[in-house]
């Protein structure tokens, strides 16, 4: 038989034929290098566009992978601040009703915030301020974790719950979902190398009373009584120990008080500048240095002495006079919490739960001055809400102040609103859906790329999490047993839904970025890449570009805080970028690009010039708080 050679013409006959059908699927290369001519769009970031091809392709998966704090989710704000609509699909994190919140005037459980109400929120330099949180989130439960160490910490958080820490070794504010944390503490048998922050530094408009005045009242409150027939400020005050004695004389001369003195000199009668008997709420509103003064007259009535090996103490039996005092030493800079005590020994239960007898005492134990709670010992164990419900905030910073069991740390929300403003995304260009679990998040991410969004967000992968996976650990808290759980659930997830999103976009030219971690290579030798990413190989295989954040180093200004003894202020960092994978440029370019947390991406050339207008900023701003 003849061998038959190649039939040219019967070859582009039938690629016509299979375009009719399938538009654009036989295609030449067309030119030289044998580069396809994919359409792109800008990132906004000149150096990145370079290493990337020109842009980001279209009609493509992304993923972009990191250590924490890289920049990872900063650097998709910027990508969404390209499009007129992008999507966002963060995984969702909450805590559960028994979290108090602190909304100005007295801590709330998070089950009971009612519309327009503040919440104390924290920042990043430490300082906290109340604000109005950008939305407020309950919903069904899922897997819920208690995490605890002897009498410091105290949390109830869901496995993708941002958790807020300092890592060891520097000060820096990091973010990371506990179910990250939670993987560390169960490889390290020293736990997870981190540290809750539990104090801030609150700043009130202040209140209108002198110092004397101030320290007066901490004094009436202490050990005077008024008569309640009586509606004038007469107040009795009777003392035994002779150093109160002359306290209260000193006190009351300074504020410039007629007093009258019964013939043993251990009572006192006089008219006080207020009649109230427990701090009022308005004396939360005080500035810190007003609330010093508290702390420091309240030690010589209620409260014990500063003494060496002795822990400063306050014990009162008004649950809200000890609210008061737990907030004044947290918001100096001293960690406290509440020990419930009975005084006669008489606890009284109600269906398992502690109630208040009459007889219950508070007393408020504050350490030496410290703004931390390791994480290295913490206890975790699962745990099964009463409600079936879970709440949060989101917050400006991406961070507020919570209270569980009277044990006062800071923690995370899910979503950084205001932080994706900075980057030039406005309310109706970005649309946030929230997946509670890895089949939802994949079946919208189909359908909005089928209605031809130009950009999705997938953050992050390893909350990828499948419904069954996720129904099998609340089915074990809730029946007190242990289930055997399959691993490779998100990589499972890739393989069975990945195929059919990319041929979704491929056709729509929607563009999908995956937001992935790092994660360190068990068993890994001493030499070559001892890191991975989760969620198998699907991810890694399929995705056109592969881009790795760093940071590189800090942008520093001197410090101008006189509420910190640090010599450097951290206001940026140097963000390095490097293509491990490309299909559509050459791989392993890099470039680094500075990132102003208050200002965003800029220029090289303009790095002198914002850290410059910064550092002005930032002296204006405390001079202005020192003066105040």
């Amino acid at each position: 038989m003849k061998k038959k050679g190649m039939n040219k013409e019967g070859i582009l006959r039938l690629c016509n034929e299979i375009n009719k059908k399938e538009e654009g699927s036989v295609y030449s290369l067309g030119n030289k290098n044998g580069n396809l001519k994919i359409p792109r769009w800008s990132t906004g970031l000149v150096d990145l566009d370079n290493i990337i091809g020109g842009g980001v392709p279209k009609g493509r998966t992304i993923e972009i992978f990191g250590a924490e704090s890289a920049g990872k989710t900063t650097l998709a704000y910027q990508m969404c601040a390209q499009h007129e609509l992008c999507l966002d699909i963060p995984i969702e994190g909450c805590v559960d009703k028994d979290t108090e919140f602190f909304n100005g005037k007295e801590w709330k459980k998070i089950s009971e915030y009612k519309k327009d109400e503040n919440v104390l929120q924290y920042n990043k330099d430490g300082t906290a301020s109340l604000v109005k949180p950008l939305k407020y989130h309950k919903k069904d439960a899922c897997q819920m974790w208690r995490v605890k160490t002897k009498n410091r910490l105290d949390m109830v958080v869901s496995e993708y719950h941002n958790v807020v820490y300092r890592s060891i070794g520097n000060n820096e504010v990091k973010i990371k979902p506990f179910h990250d944390i939670h993987l560390r503490m169960l490889r390290n048998k020293e736990g997870f190398a981190g540290n809750i922050p539990k104090t801030f530094l609150y700043d009130g408009e202040g209140i209108e009373l002198s110092d004397n005045v101030i320290r007066l009242m901490v004094a009436v409150m202490a050990d005077g009584s008024f008569k309640k027939e009586n509606k004038t400020n007469l107040c009795f005050v009777g003392l035994k120990k002779k150093r109160k004695r002359d306290r209260m004389k000193m006190l009351l001369t300074n504020c410039g008080i007629e007093y009258t003195m019964s013939k043993d000199k251990k009572f006192y009668k006089f008219y006080a500048p207020y009649k109230f008997k427990h701090y009022p709420s308005e004396w939360y509103n005080m500035t810190n240095r007003q609330l010093m003064v508290v702390l420091d007259e309240m030690k010589h009535w209620d409260g014990c002495q500063f003494e060496k090996g002795h822990v400063p103490s306050f014990t009162t039996i008004n649950k809200s006079d000890a609210d008061f005092i737990q907030f004044a030493y947290t918001s100096c800079g001293y960690a406290a919490y509440i020990v419930k005590r009975d005084r006669w020994n008489e606890w009284q239960y109600i269906d398992g739960r502690l109630i208040d007898n009459g007889n219950i005492s508070y007393t408020v134990c504050s350490g030496i001055k410290s703004d931390i709670v390791s994480l290295r010992k913490a206890e975790v164990k699962p745990f099964k809400t009463i409600d079936g419900k879970m709440y949060c905030f989101t917050m400006p910073s991406g961070m507020w102040v919570m209270r569980r069991n009277n044990r006062i740390i800071v923690t995370g929300n899910t979503f950084d609103a205001e932080r994706a403003k900075l980057f030039g995304n406005t309310p109706k260009q970005m649309l946030v859906y929230r997946a509670r679990y890895g089949e939802k998040a994949f079946n919208r991410a189909i359908r909005f790329a089928e209605e031809g969004i130009p950009l999705i967000v997938i953050d992050s992968v390893p909350s990828l999490q499948p419904k069954d996976d996720i129904d099998k650990i609340r089915k074990a808290v809730n029946t007190d047993s242990e289930q055997e759980m399959r691993i490779g659930g998100v990589a499972r997830l890739m393989d069975k839904y990945l195929p059919t999103l990319e041929d979704v976009i491929e056709q729509t030219g929607t563009t999908v970025v995956f937001i992935n971690q790092i994660r360190d290579k068990m068993n890994a030798l001493p030499f070559g890449d001892n890191i991975q990413t989760p969620g198998g190989h699907k991810l890694k295989h399929s995705a056109s570009l592969r881009i790795q954040v760093a940071r590189k180093g800090y942008i520093e200004i001197p410090n101008h805080n006189p509420y910190n003894t640090e010599a450097k202020e951290r206001i940026g960092m140097i963000m390095k970028v490097k293509v491990v994978k490309s299909k559509v440029c050459n791989p392993m370019q890099s470039c680094e690009i500075p990132l102003f947390y208050e200002r965003g991406f800029v220029d090289f050339a303009d790095l002198d010039q914002t850290r410059k207008e910064i550092m002005e900023e930032h002296k204006k701003l405390y001079k202005e708080m020192l003066n105040s």
